[in-house]
């Protein structure tokens, strides 16, 4: 019973992408991105076909990441507010089974968003590293798909909602940045307000996945340190069980 209920949500998330033309927007984007990057790398003086990937890739990652939160953050309020969850959960369904088969479903779509901008790479880079690239953007989608999926529960308003994901997004990102600059010589740091920010950024780093590392351009040209994977893998698993408890126990205690 409970595994048809899990399946059936998983299917039901997978065809909405499909009725909502997500996939279709995907390819559109994937060919937009090529034909750019394309036209740039013909401006290139040397190298031209190692900055045509890497430029692909850098943009494939932004479009996928943020595409697909909006897309999750839209299905789930969208839910909410033709009252699509009451009524599922009206019937004889736990709501930790919503929560993993909406998730799975979601995580799916984003798989198979990932397969969809692959080929222009591996027409372009080199197969280790298309691999490697593709392995660490797999962990940054799956991420980035579950902390859009609890945002959106949480804050229950689409605007609210990839706000939100975008602010954690973009600190995960940069959070190596500012840490650097925290940490800089052009700082004075013997300022109390200085260390005071320096520890703070600290902290948050602490809390943040490390996204910047999951899956840099160049991977796809020269391929990842050896320790680059293991340390994706452990984090996707990591964030994601972090993420899912957050989710879960929002959702068990709200009023529906």
């Amino acid at each position: 019973m409970i595994r048809r209920q899990y399946l059936s949500l998983l299917r039901w998330s997978c065809r909405e992408a499909w009725r909502t033309r997500f996939f279709a927007q995907t390819l559109l984007t994937v060919l937009a991105l090529a034909l750019l990057a394309g036209f740039a790398a013909a401006l290139a003086v040397t190298e031209a076909a190692h900055y045509r990937a890497m430029l692909y890739a850098a943009g494939l990652r932004l479009a996928l990441v943020f595409s697909l939160a909006l897309h999750v953050c839209a299905s789930v309020v969208r839910e909410r507010e033709t009252g699509a969850l009451e009524l599922v959960l009206s019937r004889p369904v736990a709501r930790w089974v919503w929560f993993a088969g909406r998730l799975s479903g979601f995580q799916a779509v984003a798989l198979g968003a990932l397969v969809l901008g692959m080929p222009p790479l591996l027409a372009w880079g080199e197969a280790g590293g298309v691999a490697a690239f593709a392995a660490g953007l797999a962990g940054e989608l799956l991420i980035a798909v579950t902390a859009a999926f609890v945002f959106a529960i949480a804050l229950d308003h689409l605007v609210a909602a990839f706000t939100a994901f975008t602010a954690f997004y973009l600190a995960a990102r940069s959070m190596a940045a500012i840490l650097l600059i925290a940490g800089g010589a052009t700082l004075d740091q013997s300022a109390a307000a200085t260390r005071f920010c320096a520890a703070a950024a600290r902290l948050v780093a602490c809390v943040l996945p490390g996204l910047d590392r999951f899956a840099p351009a160049a991977w796809v040209v020269h391929g990842p340190p050896v320790a680059a994977l293991a340390t994706v893998a452990v984090q996707t698993l990591v964030y994601c069980a972090l993420l899912v408890a957050i989710g879960q126990i929002d959702l068990e205690r709200r009023n529906l």
